[in-house]
């Protein structure tokens, strides 16, 4: 049963590394969503726009939540993560910033931005993909060196042959 499990583990963790590599690829000339659900903000229809993004580019995975307030309803309702951000007379550098700059590709901002006419929020986290590479190639390494260990003839030492 051991076995078994050790098995599953070491192949779904050598998936999950070419997923990696195929998210890297994907993603390395242009911002990529990963789930288009992720990508569509929503307009409440009164003082709020909110949306959820997670996507690859350029080597980094990443997730952000962003929140624009609006202190009174706007004319015209934003169709759009920019438009929204326009409408509430707000940029901040951290909405527009591509590629995402931290310590060996990590990344992590929360930031506020406030105007006459509304606020923004924004929360990201990135992670480099040769990160979870690196992480997702752990249990099969462990796994092929277990059993090349175990394949491995035994050869006497020299003191047990004579």
């Amino acid at each position: 049963m051991r076995r078994w499990l050790l098995n599953i583990l070491a192949t779904v963790s050598l998936a999950l590394c070419a997923i990696s590599v195929g998210l890297w690829i994907w993603g390395y000339r242009d911002v990529r969503y990963l789930y288009a659900k992720f990508a569509s903000g929503h307009y409440d229809g009164d003082r709020s726009w909110s949306g959820s993004y997670l996507g690859v580019f350029r080597g980094q995975l990443f997730f952000e939540r962003e929140g624009i307030g609006y202190t009174t309803r706007p004319t015209t309702a934003p169709n759009g993560r920019w438009a929204a951000e326009d409408t509430a007379n707000v940029r901040t550098p951290a909405l527009r910033s591509f590629p995402f700059d931290g310590p060996l590709g990590f990344h992590f901002v929360h930031d506020r931005a406030v105007s006459d006419v509304g606020s923004v929020r924004i929360i990201r986290l990135a992670a480099p993909l040769w990160f979870l590479l690196l992480v997702f190639s752990v249990p099969f390494m462990i796994r092929v060196v277990t059993l090349l260990r175990r394949r491995s003839p035994v050869t006497p030492t020299p003191a047990a042959a004579a």
